[in-house]
């Protein structure tokens, strides 16, 4: 593996070139802390669907650069936390199982992210992203989600696979975004829990996918809908006041 191979190397900023067919399954803390680093970089493909890319640019606090992510990348954690910079759109491969914390404190990003069908895991993807406003989807492999948006304050429409089942939307999914004014609960969620949607102060509807019965039957955590303008969930056959 390549881990670390620049690790804190502050002043670093030359161009990076792999070999054509180079076999690597570790990218992680590759630039990490690479403060000045600001070069494109295109990571090979691998013959492995293993390939991890942990913090591979984490507090690469100058970099605004177009990346490729090799074909066989699987896990993206932390991948771009605190680029505060970053605002290039990705081609992510279909073999990525785990996003979390991927663009954390990327406080410029703002480009379309698509999520793959094969991740089970967005834990805190887009946190503090607070430029972010594209129409995001979150595709029916995932089954829990927090922290996802959090702190997205301009973040104006989320939407979840027809077939989605989703364990929980847990622990301030979407606390403080400030700019989402809808939203439709999939019908298949098994619990929301504390704080998800505190501070949406422009959140005034919601609607549920699931019947009245099911609404009323589905635990719910301490203050998740605090301060919120929404006073009903509108269910497929009712509407529920809150």
């Amino acid at each position: 593996g390549l881990s670390m191979t620049f690790h804190n190397c502050t002043s670093f900023n030359n161009l990076v070139t792999f070999e054509e067919n180079a076999i690597c399954v570790f990218f992680d803390e590759f630039f990490s802390n690479c403060t000045n680093y600001n070069r494109p970089v295109t990571f090979p493909d691998s013959i492995y669907n293993n390939v991890s890319y942990s913090k591979t640019f984490i507090n690469c606090r100058s970099f605004n650069q177009h990346v490729i992510i090799g074909n066989g990348a699987n896990y993206l954690g932390s991948m771009f936390s605190n680029c505060v910079f970053f605002n290039q759109e990705l081609f992510i491969p279909e073999s990525v199982t785990s996003m979390e914390y991927m663009f954390s404190n990327c406080v410029s990003f703002n480009c379309p992210v698509h999520i793959p069908n094969n991740v089970t895991t967005c834990r805190s993807m887009m946190e503090y992203c607070r430029n972010y406003n594209q129409i995001t989807t979150i595709p029916d492999s995932v089954n829990r989600i927090d922290l996802i948006f959090y702190g997205c304050k301009n973040l104006a429409t989320i939407t979840f696979d027809d077939d989605i089942q989703l364990d929980i939307i847990d622990n301030s999914a979407f606390n403080r975004c400030v700019g989402l004014t809808s939203i439709c609960i999939p019908k298949d969620t098994n619990r929301i829990g504390t704080y998800v949607f505190v501070e949406c102060t422009n959140l005034s509807n919601i609607h549920f996918g699931g019947t009245v019965e099911q609404w009323n039957a589905l635990p719910k955590g301490n203050y998740w809908n605090q301060n919120i303008p929404a006073t009903e969930v509108v269910c497929s056959d009712g509407v529920v006041k809150i």
